[in-house]
Order: C-alpha cells, then sequence, then structure tokens
C-alpha cells in the first residue's frame, strides 16, 4: 500500500503527533480488543494509517485514537463475523459499588489465566477501568453506552473474577 518512501514519512507523521508512552498505551488498548500481538500491532498500524489519510494532525486525540481503534476492530469481526455481542438485560441494578474491583487485588499472572473468560466488551471496560483508570461515567462517554449499562459490565467482570479466583483457591487447597 505504501509507495517507496511512505514507510518513512508514516513513521515521521506518528512520532510527531504521538510520544513513545502514547503510542505504547493505543497498542495496550489495540492488544485488549484482539489478544493477539500481530494483530494489535497490524490494528494500531491500520489505525494511524486511516488518521493520517484524514490529515488533521493537529486535532487527534488520544481518545480519538482509541475510538478509531474500536470501531476499527468492530469492523474487522463483523467481517469475520466472530464477535458474539450479548444484549444486556434491562433489570440489572444500576446501583453497583465502583470501588468493590478496584478492592480485588489481581496479580499477573491471574489476569492472564483469568483473560480468556472475558469477552471483548468487558476486556475493553476492564482495561479502561483498571489501566487508565477512567469512571464509570468516563467510559460511558468512551464508549457511548450507558452508565448503568457500564457498571452492569464491572459488576459481572467482579462475579467472574471472585467466582475464578475462589475456584482456584478450592482446587489449589486439596
Amino acid at each position: 500500500m505504501w509507495r517507496r518512501g511512505g514507510l518513512l514519512i508514516f513513521t515521521f507523521w506518528v512520532l510527531t503527533v504521538f510520544n513513545r508512552e502514547q503510542l505504547h498505551q493505543l497498542y495496550r488498548y489495540s492488544y485488549t480488543l484482539c489478544v493477539n500481538e500481530q494483530d494489535a500491532y497490524d490494528l494500531l498500524h491500520s489505525a494511524l494509517e486511516k488518521l493520517l489519510h484524514r490529515g488533521k494532525i493537529k486535532e487527534y486525540s488520544l481518545g480519538y485514537c482509541r475510538t478509531t481503534i474500536r470501531h476499527l476492530y468492530i469492523d474487522q469481526c463483523r467481517r469475520q463475523s466472530i464477535v458474539a455481542f450479548q444484549p444486556l438485560p434491562e433489570e440489572l441494578p444500576a446501583d453497583i459499588n465502583e470501588c468493590s474491583l478496584e478492592e480485588l487485588v489481581i496479580y499477573q499472572k491471574t489476569l492472564e489465566e483469568l483473560w480468556p473468560l472475558f469477552d471483548t466488551s468487558d476486556r475493553e471496560i476492564l482495561y479502561l477501568w483498571a489501566i487508565l483508570g477512567f469512571t464509570a461515567q468516563e467510559i460511558s462517554d468512551e464508549t457511548n453506552l450507558a452508565r448503568g449499562s457500564v457498571l452492569s459490565r464491572i459488576h459481572r467482570i467482579r462475579l467472574k473474577v471472585a467466582s475464578a479466583t475462589t475456584t482456584k483457591k478450592m482446587g489449589g487447597e486439596r
């Protein structure tokens, strides 16, 4: 797709708009969605390439780039028909303690074991909440979901983590 010297121009553009930490943060977000290193690199590259072709360099923020990454990922999944979107029941409670998941200590190895339990939307919310420190309202604004839906998903994530860690402890004590 790139002509001769195009990769150099692309690299220069990316480094003038984003610093190393921001690029790493965008990669981690891509990895959160893809759960595959190469797919995450490809997704990030596609998103940055799309932004480059739009030509509005000064207008891009990390949130806008994450939105572009998310939309590209959803488009890819629709093409491959691999994402199973789960409808949220309307009767889920909206008054959930947001700090309860934060109080759980999740070690890296435990997270690696638990990661496959989460679907794409749960991984995205977990990333925004646990890694970036977004509040439920900020996640709601970022993902265009209702705040109650975000809180419900956080609650389900908390239940999955609690259930899996309890099962692991019970199995390890035998």
